[in-house]
């Protein structure tokens, strides 16, 4: 760790931080860019689903990686690893958009629709509207 003026930097800290900004810069010139591109609209589709492929990434990584699964968590190394992250994700890159021209949400972003809005069609509930046709429950009226 080196002092820059009162304030120490660690190299990584800093690094990391410069590669972050770096990655938010290139996804916002990509999206302004070309907004109807195919790898945006792609991308789209993965965040329309973000809660169903995050629960499938975690459930395909683990079966690949842990015991009750191929169980390669210490036999493959960084490379593979990310290779096979890599490919997990383009999988869902590929799929996504295809999911969706069919339905219009994941079946995990559903169930947490029916579970927000406790009604089983997904929606928020309409609100009752009392009858105020009526000259004596119109407020004012009289």
């Amino acid at each position: 760790m080196r002092k820059v003026g009162s304030v120490s930097v660690s190299g990584g800290t800093l690094g990391g931080t410069l590669l972050a900004l770096g990655y938010i810069y290139a996804f916002a010139l990509l999206y302004a860019g070309n907004r109807r591109s195919s790898l945006m609209g792609r991308f789209e589709a993965v965040g329309r689903l973000s809660l169903t492929n995050y629960l499938m990434q975690s459930v395909i990584c683990t079966t690949i990686f842990y015991g009750y699964g191929l169980g390669l968590f210490g036999s493959a190394g960084v490379f593979i690893g990310a290779i096979i992250a890599l490919a997990v994700y383009g999988i869902q890159l590929w799929l996504s958009p295809l999911y969706l021209k069919k339905f219009s949400n994941g079946p995990v972003e559903y169930i947490l629709r029916i579970w927000t809005y406790l009604s089983w069609k997904g929606q928020p509930r309409k609100k009752k509207r009392s009858n105020l046709t009526t000259n004596e429950n119109a407020p004012g009226v009289q």
